[in-house]
């Protein structure tokens, strides 16, 4: 039984061409095409768990499947937030929920492959594997079958098909097309970029190649071609960091970190960082978006390069959960600058990205003054020291280099943000109270109307003594 707002949600849906998934589910599709939803579905419900949600119960008439394939949550699917302790178990039961309704919209289709379906039905039965194996599980079965002969094409001409095959195309924009790969040999997926009309940072990222810093994703190989060049780098399969503290609904805002998460993603974001600076490569483009987890939940960043290769492309608009904060006519995204690219514009950069952590918001200035608002004075002293330094707006009066801001970062105590937070709203309440003059004078006369009452209630008693 369903909402009216779930109906009205539905035909909204429908009417830019979505179907419920509970529609497809017993209709003779062609088996590509079931396979491809069930490999999106999947990707929609990893992406909440990264975020720390979950949608069991999932409600098949509140997921939507539009022409090509691609799975959307309608508003009235519920998210459900887990506990940190609880999150391993309950996306077990999430990965369960997926694999019955994966298997009841294949079984209906009208050209299954046998040998594809027979190994579909062993992976969908399987207990206790994660929806993000299930993810990859499902790419190497699918083989990019959902592919278009043009985009295979494209991407024969970039890599030696011998050695590595198409697995998916993740992006797909006027300036940059990403490939997924499998290397053959190497049993291992590969990202193929191609960055698309011009050579803008294609020498940052050939110098990335002799790089080797544990925080820094792996570039294997860049190259020249006719329309541009390529970049062969490793697949981090854990998702962007963007996806993990942004809320999987609109608005789509960005969920605050505890301090000592937040401190273990700074530290290895400014390790990363002051080794790329040590061979003279700036990045220019830091935020949640750019920094990507491995399977082992290590942080790497990517992008580098990437500010100066689309300076020149039309601003393309916000993407729904994404935080966009390029401006075109600018040598680099960060907001509120107007300098050259240097080391302490990159440490600007981790002040914005900092910010967002910590806060759940992008910062904000008057004039050339940032504002500190009531989150921010809630953080610990020595936090709040380093972001008001981050986010100067005279680059010398920020750190200077990333060893600088290393040893702040050091110097951050997990003891410390319990005490700091007390003093910091104790000497809120004050300064709330001093600065609250009509706050003081209700007080003054709820105590003058207290004292006039008890003195009316002694007369009274003095009359009624007298009669």
């Amino acid at each position: 039984m369903h909402s009216a707002h779930s109906s009205v949600s539905e035909r909204l849906q429908r009417r830019i061409g979505k179907e419920p998934l509970a529609a497809l589910i017993g209709q003779p599709l062609a088996f590509n095409h079931c396979l491809y939803i069930c490999l999106s579905l999947c990707r929609a419900i990893v992406r909440a768990h990264r975020a720390g949600y979950g949608v069991n119960p999932l409600d098949i008439h509140a997921v939507f499947v539009d022409p090509d394939g691609v799975v959307s949550f309608g508003e009235s699917q519920t998210l459900q937030q887990y506990a940190p302790a609880d999150i391993a178990t309950k996306c077990l039961d999430d990965s369960l929920c997926l694999s019955q309704h994966c298997l009841a919209l294949l079984a209906a289709s009208g050209d299954k492959d046998p040998h594809c379906y027979d190994l579909l039905n062993d992976l969908f039965q399987q207990d206790h594997m994660p929806c993000a194996t299930i993810e990859q599980q499902l790419l190497q079965l699918y083989q990019g079958r959902h592919l278009s002969d043009t985009q295979h094409t494209e991407a024969a001409a970039l890599v030696d098909t011998q050695k590595m095959g198409l697995l998916d195309v993740l992006e797909t924009t006027a300036h940059i097309k990403t490939y997924l790969f499998h290397h053959h040999q190497h049993e291992q997926n590969l990202l193929v970029i191609h960055i698309l009309h011009n050579s803008f940072g294609y020498s940052t990222l050939k110098q990335l190649v002799n790089v080797h810093e544990p925080h820094l994703a792996s570039i294997h190989a860049v190259s020249r071609v006719d329309s541009g060049f390529i970049v062969i780098q490793e697949y981090l399969p854990g998702g962007s960091l963007a996806e993990r503290i942004q809320q999987p609904h609109p608005p789509y805002h960005y969920n605050p970190l505890p301090l000592a998460s937040f401190l273990l993603i700074a530290r290895q974001l400014v390790a990363g960082l002051e080794r790329a600076h040590e061979y003279g490569i700036l990045h220019g483009n830091l935020s949640a978006t750019t920094v990507y987890y491995d399977d082992a939940d290590y942080i790497h960043l990517t992008d580098f390069g990437v500010a100066a290769a689309t300076a020149s492309a039309p601003a393309t608009g916000r993407k729904p959960g994404s935080v966009d904060i390029r401006y075109p006519k600018k040598r680099h995204w960060y907001p509120m600058l107007d300098e050259p690219l240097s080391e302490v514009t990159d440490i600007f950069g981790c002040g914005l990205l900092f910010y967002q952590l910590l806060i759940g918001d992008e910062p904000r200035w008057r004039g050339r003054t940032f504002q500190e608002g009531r989150l921010f004075n809630q953080l610990p002293d020595t936090i709040r020291r380093i972001m008001r330094t981050l986010l100067q707006l005279t680059p010398s009066k920020r750190y200077q280099t990333m060893g600088e801001l290393k040893l702040a970062l050091a110097d951050v105590s997990l003891d410390a943000p319990k005490a700091a937070t007390t003093r910091t709203a104790h000497s809120a309440i004050q300064l709330t109270d001093k600065a609250n003059p009509v706050g003081e004078r209700k007080k003054v006369l709820f105590f003058l109307l207290l004292v006039l009452f008890f003195i009316v209630c002694v007369n009274m008693g003095i009359l009624l003594t007298d009669l």
